[in-house]
């Protein structure tokens, strides 16, 4: 299972290097920006089985490293985000039913994005999502995967920007290639950005994610995922 979920990181980053190398060669010298960046984010992971939402609870900071690639109203963006989550008394259950307790447990999420401002300040996107939730003392995977849309914009300050985004996706779960339930997620994110230098930015902001999984075997799973996200971020021109 690890070994497709490598195949799947995989695959993503090159279909974003392929759009940076097209976006790249149509380009005149300085109208396309490639924007590095690197949040953190303060999680809350709550969540539960058969319909609730909090028969269980974890907090971790999560890494994220992302890149973004945009010429004129284009845009393309790569996001990697992950971070191991300790439950105590409870943690979610597997798709068989089985609940491991104390358990460590690795989540990971791959977004690549690729989105085009129809209005002045306000974007559609597609987002082609991968998500795992790994048992770190085990060898159950379990992962999610599928394609989403969404819409973000933003609102230009004084001397900083207001911005938000917001996407739904289909999922489909699988652990060990064998799919195990479908479902859906949703992402909602807001905050501030200000700028610090002519090309770095601040940015703090609210993020909550989703995600209700019914599995074939077991109840339908809910899980919440949210918090404050904090990072930096550089512009270059190409």
């Amino acid at each position: 299972m690890m070994r497709k979920n490598n195949q799947m990181k995989k695959y993503f980053i090159s279909m974003f290097l392929f759009v940076i190398t097209f976006l790249s060669m149509e380009a005149r010298a300085g109208d396309v920006y490639l924007v590095p960046s690197i949040d953190v984010h303060f999680t809350g992971w709550t969540g539960g089985d058969a319909g609730t939402i909090d028969s269980y609870d974890s907090a971790s900071n999560m890494s994220v490293l992302g890149v973004m690639l945009q010429k004129d109203k284009w845009f393309t963006g790569l996001l990697l985000k992950s971070g191991n989550f300790d439950f105590e008394n409870m943690a979610p259950e597997q798709d068989s039913g089985t609940v491991v307790t104390p358990a460590t447990i690795h989540r990971a999420d791959f977004d690549l994005v690729a989105g085009y401002y129809f209005w002045d300040q306000v974007a559609l996107f597609v987002d082609l999502k991968s998500s795992s939730m790994s048992w770190v003392d085990t060898d159950y995977v379990v992962s999610f995967g599928g394609i989403g849309l969404g819409v973000s914009g933003y609102y230009q300050l004084k001397d900083s920007t207001l911005y938000s985004s917001f996407g739904l996706v289909n999922l489909t779960a699988r652990v060990d290639e064998n799919e195990v339930g479908t479902g859906a997620g949703s992402s909602l994110e807001f905050g501030w950005l200000k700028k610090i230098s002519p090309t770095m930015s601040f940015k703090i902001g609210v993020k909550s994610q989703t995600q209700v999984i019914d599995y074939t075997n077991t109840n339908k799973q809910t899980n919440m995922v949210g918090g404050i996200i904090v990072g930096i971020s550089k512009a270059f021109s190409l």
